[in-house]
This record gives C-alpha cells, sequence and structure tokens, in this order.
C-alpha cells in the first residue's frame, strides 16, 4: 500500500503508544486516561456488584410491562435451546427434564424456584426464542428485552447472596453474556469481574497449581484479599478439565476481550492463575458437538493463546529499547511472527471457507465472530508501536487492510444467510467492527490511490447499508450508524475533492444493495442547519462547506470534540478518537438499574 499522501497534512504520530507513567500525552496532550492512542484501560477495576439496583418502572417506561408467554410456547423454546445446545457449544448445568418443568411451576406460589434456576431459564427461553422460525424481528426483540429485563430484575436478589458455588459461577458467565450481547458492556464488565471473583474463591484459577503462590509474591501483582487464592482440591480429572474449559474459553478469553478490544481493566493478573489448557477429547464427550463447533472451539483456544503470549510480550520490557519506550529489533520481529501467527490460524483451519459453505446460522455466526475478533486483534498488535516512515512496514499495513476487508466480507455473508441474526449478538457487532471501520477510514482518507479508496469507500458503504437495516431495529446500534454515515459522507467529499471519478466507481460496487431499502444520506439543501450556523466560524477545509452535512453529523462529531478541520488534517487520531467513543459510551439499557452508595 502506498504512503500517505502530503496533501492531507496527515498528522505524523511519532509514537502510538503513550508514556502510562506520565500525567498526560504530549501528543495528544490529554491525562492518561483519555489518551486517544493506546491507552491505559478504561474505568476502575469492577469484582462485584455491591450496590446493585434493578429500578425500571413499568409504569412509566413504555414496553417494560410483562408479557404472557403460553406454557406450551415457553417449552417448546427451552426443547429448542436444549436440542441446539450441542451446536452452540454450551454446558448448561440444569437438567433439560427439569427445565422443561419450570414453565408450569414459575407461576405457582406454592413453589419456590431457586433464583439462580431463574435466572438461567430466562436465558433459555431467550436462546431459545431467537433459534425458533416463524417470528418477526420486532418480535424477537420484544421478547429478548423482556427476558433481558427480567434477568435484570432478579440480579438484585441474587447478587445479594453472596454465595460461592458453581451454579452462581454459571449465572455471573450467563449474565455478562446476556449484558455484552445487548450493548451494556460496562454493566457486563462488572458481571465477569465478579465471575472472576467467584472462579477464584473456588480455587479455579489454581486448577493445576502444586503449591500456592508466596503470600508476599501476591501482594506484589495483585489487589485480591490473599484467602480468596485458593487451590482447588478434590476435583477428579474429567470434572478438572471441565473447569480448565470454563478458564480458557470463557474467563480468560472474556478477560482479554475487555483489555485489549474494549478499553477496559482486566480482572485477572499476570501470575495469579495455573490453569493446564483444556483436553479437546475431554471436550467432545461432554458435550457431543459437531464438526463445526468443534474448529469454533480450536480456533477460539489459538487465538486466546495468541492473546496470552501477546499479554505477556507486551507488559515485558525485554523487548524495548527503554521501559515504556518502542520495540527493539527483536520485539519488533516477535510481533510480526504473533501478526502472522494470527493469520496462520484462520488458514490452517479454512475459516473462511468453511463460513461460506456452512448451513447452520449458529455456526455461521461463531465462523464469524472468529474473523472478527483475529482482524482486531492484528489491528490492536500493531498499535503497540510507534507509527512513522518505517512502522507499521507496508507488509503490516496490507495484513490489517487485508484483516478489515475479511471481517467486512464475513458480515455480508452472514448478512446474506441471516441478516435477522446479526440483530442479537450486538456486542461482537460493535466491539470489532469499530476499529475494523476505523483502518478502513484511516486508508480512504490517507492513501493517494485513487482505486483503492473507491474500493474501501464502497465497502463501508455496504457496511453501512447494513447498519442501517439493523438500526432500524435495535436503536442501539445508532450510534455506530452515525459513525458510519459521518465518515462515509465525510469520506465522500474528500475523494469528490482529491479523485473526481471515484463516486462512480464507488456505485459499481454496490449492485447487491438492490435487494434493500435505498441508503439515503441527507440531502444538501443550501440552507445551514442550525447546528451547522453555530458553527459557521470554523475553517473548513476548501470544497467542504457547512451545508456538506446535516445537524446531526455535525453533533456527532461536536459531542466528541472534533471539529471537521481537526478530521482533515489529523485524520488517524481522530478517527482513533471516535472508535474509542464508541467502545466506551455509557451502556444503552443503564435507565433499568443503579449502583447505590
Amino acid at each position: 500500500m502506498a504512503s500517505t499522501p502530503p496533501v492531507l497534512n496527515t498528522i505524523a504520530v511519532s509514537k502510538l503508544r503513550c508514556d502510562r507513567e506520565k500525567p498526560a500525552c504530549k501528543r495528544c496532550c490529554r491525562l492518561s486516561a483519555d489518551c486517544v492512542y493506546d491507552p491505559p484501560r478504561y474505568g476502575e477495576r469492577r469484582i462485584d456488584l455491591k450496590g446493585y439496583r434493578f429500578r425500571a418502572d413499568p409504569t412509566l417506561i413504555a414496553g417494560d410491562g410483562e408479557i404472557s408467554i403460553p406454557k406450551e410456547t415457553a417449552v417448546s423454546w427451552v426443547q429448542r435451546f436444549y436440542d441446539k445446545q450441542s451446536t452452540m457449544g454450551l454446558l448448561l448445568p440444569i437438567n433439560k427434564d427439569f427445565m422443561l418443568t419450570i414453565p408450569s411451576i414459575l407461576d405457582n406460589p406454592y413453589v419456590q424456584v431457586d433464583i439462580r434456576v431463574v435466572i438461567l431459564y430466562y436465558g433459555t427461553l431467550n436462546d431459545g426464542m431467537l433459534l425458533s422460525p416463524g417470528l418477526s424481528a420486532s418480535e424477537k426483540k420484544k421478547y429478548s428485552l423482556y427476558f433481558y429485563r427480567k434477568n435484570l430484575q432478579h440480579l438484585e436478589y441474587w447478587q445479594c447472596q453472596g454465595q460461592v458455588n458453581e451454579l452462581n459461577l454459571h449465572v455471573a458467565f450467563w449474565m455478562a453474556h446476556e449484558a455484552y450481547c445487548q450493548l451494556d458492556l460496562d454493566l457486563s464488565h462488572r458481571l465477569h469481574g465478579y465471575a472472576c471473583q467467584i472462579a477464584r474463591d473456588l480455587g479455579l484459577l489454581q486448577l493445576d497449581a502444586e503449591t500456592q503462590i508466596p503470600f508476599s509474591s501476591f501482594n506484589q501483582i495483585s489487589s485480591w484479599p490473599p484467602e480468596n487464592l485458593r487451590p482447588a482440591d478434590n476435583i477428579d480429572t474429567v470434572y478438572r478439565d471441565v473447569h480448565r474449559i470454563y478458564f480458557w474459553h470463557i474467563l480468560i478469553r472474556d478477560d482479554y476481550l475487555f483489555q485489549y478490544h474494549l478499553y477496559r481493566s482486566g480482572n485477572i493478573d499476570p501470575g495469579t492463575w495455573n490453569v493446564y489448557l483444556p483436553d479437546s477429547s475431554t471436550r467432545k464427550s461432554l458435550s457431543n458437538i459437531n464438526l463445526d463447533t468443534e474448529v469454533y472451539f480450536e480456533v477460539s483456544l489459538h487465538l486466546v493463546l495468541i492473546e496470552h503470549k501477546y499479554s505477556e510480550f507486551e507488559k515485558s520490557r525485554v523487548w524495548r529499547t527503554s521501559a515504556g519506550g518502542p520495540l527493539n529489533e527483536a520485539g519488533q520481529v516477535k510481533l510480526r511472527d504473533m501478526l502472522l501467527e494470527v493469520i496462520a490460524v484462520l488458514s490452517e483451519w479454512q475459516v473462511e471457507q468453511l463460513l461460506s459453505q456452512v448451513s447452520s446460522r449458529v455456526n455461521a455466526c461463531l465462523y464469524a465472530h472468529v474473523i472478527w475478533r483475529a482482524t482486531s486483534m492484528i489491528i490492536s498488535f500493531l498499535r503497540i508501536q510507534e507509527r512513522n516512515a518505517v512502522w507499521p512496514t507496508e507488509h503490516n499495513k496490507k495484513l490489517e487492510h487485508e484483516a478489515a476487508c475479511r471481517s467486512i466480507k464475513a458480515l455480508q455473508c452472514l448478512f446474506d444467510f441471516d441478516r435477522g441474526g446479526l440483530l442479537w449478538n450486538l456486542g461482537h457487532f460493535k466491539c470489532f467492527f469499530a476499529p475494523c471501520l476505523g483502518i478502513l477510514f484511516i486508508n480512504i482518507l490517507t492513501t493517494p490511490s485513487e482505486q483503492i479508496a473507491a474500493s474501501d469507500l464502497a465497502l463501508t458503504l455496504q457496511v453501512q447499508t447494513i447498519v442501517t437495516w439493523c438500526a432500524n431495529e435495535r436503536r442501539e446500534l445508532r450510534s455506530l450508524e452515525m459513525f458510519l454515515q459521518t465518515l462515509n459522507r465525510y469520506s465522500q467529499l474528500v475523494l469528490q475533492q482529491r479523485f473526481p471519478s471515484v463516486r462512480p466507481q464507488a456505485q459499481t460496487h454496490r449492485d447487491w444493495q438492490r435487494t434493500l431499502p435505498q441508503l439515503i444520506l441527507p440531502a444538501d439543501t443550501g440552507e445551514p442547519t442550525s447546528g451547522q450556523a453555530r458553527n459557521s466560524n470554523r475553517r473548513l477545509p476548501e470544497g467542504i462547506t457547512a451545508c456538506s452535512y446535516s445537524e446531526a453529523e455535525f453533533e456527532f462529531l461536536h459531542a466528541r470534540g472534533i471539529d471537521v478541520g481537526e478530521l482533515y488534517n489529523e485524520p488517524y487520531r481522530m478517527v482513533l478518537v471516535l472508535e474509542k467513543d464508541l467502545l466506551t459510551e455509557p451502556d444503552p439499557h443503564r435507565h433499568w438499574w443503579g449502583f447505590e452508595p
């Protein structure tokens, strides 16, 4: 890929990584916690749900009332979930026969059902409902939010119990996943921290430790009380391997997800765990998973292991020229090896080919998720190093760009296969696509190649069409839609100024849209809106006028402290600002709960 053109006066970022020991970054002039390059993790570590209170009022909030579900329907949804359990690779600790009795006894005043079972029951209903045919997208949204809201209500009583047992661990797993799927990322982060605390108290972080970590050493690397560090005793070989699956496929995977993809703190400190890899034969015998699910688990595990190596690599001073400084030559080689390893995993297991051939929408989602995650890993890894004339090399830029294009192709494939499936796992959709889109927009705004710019613009326009369709059903995606709409409009304006023929070229890539509602960007009226009038004193680049933007697009940029001039002169930094803001915005359903002191 070509070098950055001088016409855009792109900022020459001398260092992507801020020195976390300093109070402010000299490059972006922000406190370290707000740095837009490779910032310290966003937010404080939360290890529990202390003070959690459900506060939604059905009389005040539209749609918060009870929904009547016939018992026969509930039973069919539970049955469907258990029928698909092996495909999804889930290990639910509640027997199917018992779970099928819950619809008949839940409303019986003479029968008290354990609150943990109730939470898992509503989660089972939700997943079974989403797998059931014959329901429209709006009906599924109604039921999904209802089940989620019911579980948030039960969460208040559950967290007050404070019991340390495996069923509570499953509830924490389940609710962390539910919150993540509904884009309540802060709540999901808290629930993940709570799951880590329960697992630690059960000794699951020391499954294979011969001796406990010394008290003094523990205090140096962790903020947890020493009594929480426990070895797991009296666990047979098979059951111990089940816990290894929990650790690697849930705890560690999600911890790296929050650390390296969502700007939040980790909850598992280095050196505080000792857990071997799970045995694949044990997993197969326990869950009877099919081939597609097996491939997903193997690829996911390999990606977790690469992220684990990256975590140790990032924290080590051996690979740097100085403490907190850029990578030395050996460090650059090590990082490139990890980048190539990510790509090799997808190639070895033929994930892209399997996605194009898959017949199950569940497995299609699983394959798309690992492709998106691999892309986000590549982008995250490259941000550890300074960006200048030498780094990233043209080869690494190519890796980054190819990964972003691979993710968008996976999105298109998944949308063509089951467009409604994108509406229920919003966490992956937003978490992994923000950095992917950031790479494409940066490339559009900095490449001197008209062909590459037109091709990338066509891809981002396709994604905008998909996201707009999804946002019409799920308002939680409105910010992602505005992110795309604003940067697509801006990119078109800049490229029309540089390459007058770029719009027709981009349009030729959009023939596939004809089966969807036409995407209509806000028209230019010639009259500034109120938002544009407030910013009429800003100096905009030549050829880009205030009337080029709608009021909503101006508000989207200015709410994040960005004006069009900054976006024009510093596209790399400003796109990173927008990306970080997108991934750290408040939870969309936060009005349903609060944390009291």
